[in-house]
């Protein structure tokens, strides 16, 4: 396959993508993204940001990963408090926004025969897709995309490669920009490699477990999360998780596919 060159676009778009309750009546896939100036080094500005995280997680004893399931118990008050701490850092960083995309699974199934030809995979593929592209990529157009999501498991002879065609296809599609460029690339990473990706699944997690009722959980689990997703609400300036939030730096949309845009 001929790789064709990037658009030379003035600004980049880093996104970092995550997703959450495959199984639950709410499924969530979501990201952080910032735009850089294209003559920046935006390696540099990632690295620069992850060492941020690695040295405020340094300073809670965060060593390992964090991460929704992982979120601390009452009685490791420091670790939790880091991460409260990485989550109130993270939204102060200016131009970082997040959002993510809700979908009621009793509506829209990932292995919907009709829609998914019965496999999981492509329902996988599709919403991460309609979420990169519409969510994301046509609000903001123009821009060069460099997405990074969390590495998931591909059947045999599939790799991420598979997810950027149907990405850059249906940008294409909405956008009519030519065809003689790629306007994105996208790579899989492991999540203990990435902070980024870390704070993505944190901020994704917390959304559905909102919405999958956690907030009327009374367990000792469920109450140090929900110290988290207050954290969240605060930090972004009175948000709700268990809302559609269509402004701001923290964005929730509940997911609405026209019948014929499959």
């Amino acid at each position: 396959m001929t790789i064709l060159p990037p658009y030379q676009a003035n600004f980049r778009s880093m996104i970092f993508c995550d997703e959450s309750s495959q199984n639950e009546k709410f499924y969530v896939v979501g990201g952080l993204y910032f735009r850089l100036d294209s003559r920046t080094d935006y390696k540099s500005e990632v690295a620069a940001l992850e060492k941020r995280f690695t040295d405020l997680k340094a300073e809670y004893g965060l060593f390992g990963r964090v991460k929704w399931e992982k979120i601390p118990p009452a009685t490791q008050h420091n670790k939790l408090e880091g991460y409260k701490s990485l989550i109130r850092d993270l939204a102060t960083i200016k131009d970082m926004k997040f959002k993510c995309m809700v979908v009621d699974t009793t509506k829209y199934q990932l292995d919907s025969k009709t829609v998914c030809f019965g496999d999981p995979l492509v329902g996988y593929l599709k919403l991460y897709c309609v979420f990169l592209t519409d969510g994301i990529m046509v609000k903001w157009p123009g821009y060069f995309y460099d997405i990074t999501i969390d590495n998931y498991s591909f059947r045999d002879g599939q790799g991420s490669d598979l997810l950027w065609r149907t990405v850059e296809g249906r940008y294409l599609k909405k956008t009519l920009r030519t065809r003689l460029f790629r306007h994105c690339d996208l790579v899989t990473a492991e999540e203990e490699n990435s902070n980024l990706l870390q704070l993505t699944d944190l901020l994704v997690g917390a959304v559905a477990f909102c919405w999958n009722g956690g907030r009327l959980r009374t367990s000792a689990r469920s109450s140090t999360r929900k110290q988290l997703v207050e954290v969240i609400e605060r930090s972004y300036g009175g948000v709700r998780l268990d809302k559609n939030e269509p402004n701001g730096k923290f964005r929730i949309w509940p997911m609405s596919i026209p019948a014929t845009d499959n």
